[in-house]
C-alpha cells in the first residue's frame, strides 16, 4: 500500500499535476532479472518531442549535488537535483 501511494504523490505541487508524466527506465540484466529506474537517456526527452505534438514541455531533473559540508566540528550531510527554469 506504501509504494502504490509512493508511486502516485509525484508532483502534487503542480497545479496541473495530471498533465505530468514520469519515465521509467526498465533495465533488462543478463542473468534474466530487471530492474526499474526513474531514469531515462538524456537525448530521449527531444527525440519524443519530436515525434510527438502531445508534448509541451520536458524537464530534466538531475542528480548533482551531494557531499559533506564542515564548519569546525559540524558536519552536515546534503543532496540535491539540478533541473531547468521551466521546472
Amino acid at each position: 500500500m506504501m509504494l502504490i501511494k509512493d508511486a502516485s504523490n509525484f508532483d502534487r505541487f503542480h497545479p496541473e499535476d495530471h498533465l505530468l508524466y514520469r519515465v521509467v527506465t526498465n533495465a533488462q540484466r543478463k542473468d534474466g532479472g530487471s530492474e526499474g529506474y526513474a531514469t531515462s537517456p538524456y537525448p530521449m526527452a527531444s527525440t519524443i518531442s519530436a515525434q510527438s505534438s502531445l508534448i509541451q514541455q520536458w524537464v530534466p531533473l538531475i542528480n548533482r549535488f551531494n557531499g559533506e559540508l564542515v564548519s569546525g566540528e559540524a558536519r552536515f550531510s546534503f543532496q540535491g537535483l539540478a533541473t531547468t527554469p521551466n521546472f
